[in-house]
């Protein structure tokens, strides 16, 4: 199957009655990502499965994801506010990998200031892990920027 036909199926399935076929698309997905062929037509499908509610499709998009945006940096730009609301999301497991995400693409720093502080005070345990280790791999800048949120919620708290 060429990519322009993963491409295709990958917008025609119904997300929310995953079955076989979306297994497979998936594992065609992974694979096409490591070639070296053209990907660009897969960007669309892939940001178009990030909000999923299915967690089982919602990790594989999210495995396949940081290595699509290592061949193309924009494709983050374009999932930016998707993964930020799953760094949102009531579901730990949900919010772990949008804390790995924006962890591990470097295009998605500027905006982890925010999710990353909120989930280092959150009630479970592989939350903080996640949000440590994401906070881990940001740049120093993107730190400097995650310490004065923190400072100035601080500020604010103290004064009031």
């Amino acid at each position: 199957m060429t990519n322009l036909e993963l491409s295709a199926s990958l917008l025609e399935v119904n997300i929310n009655r995953p079955n076989g076929d979306m297994n497979l698309l998936l594992t065609q997905l992974a694979e096409a990502v490591e070639a070296p062929a053209d990907i660009s037509c897969l960007v669309g499908p892939v940001v178009k499965l990030l909000p999923c509610h299915h967690l089982h499709i919602k990790k594989a998009i999210y495995m396949i994801f940081p290595r699509l945006c290592f061949r193309i940096p924009e494709a983050a730009l374009l999932a930016v506010n998707t993964i930020l609301k799953d760094a949102d999301d009531p579901n730990p497991a949900v919010q772990v990998l949008a804390l790995g995400l924006l962890g591990s693409i470097p295009s998605l720093g500027p905006h982890a200031d925010v999710p990353l502080y909120k989930s280092l005070s959150h009630s479970h345990p592989r939350v903080r892990r996640a949000a440590v280790s994401a906070a881990a791999h940001l740049q120093p800048g993107e730190l400097h920027a995650m310490y004065h949120t923190y400072a100035n919620s601080v500020c604010i708290y103290q004064k009031y």
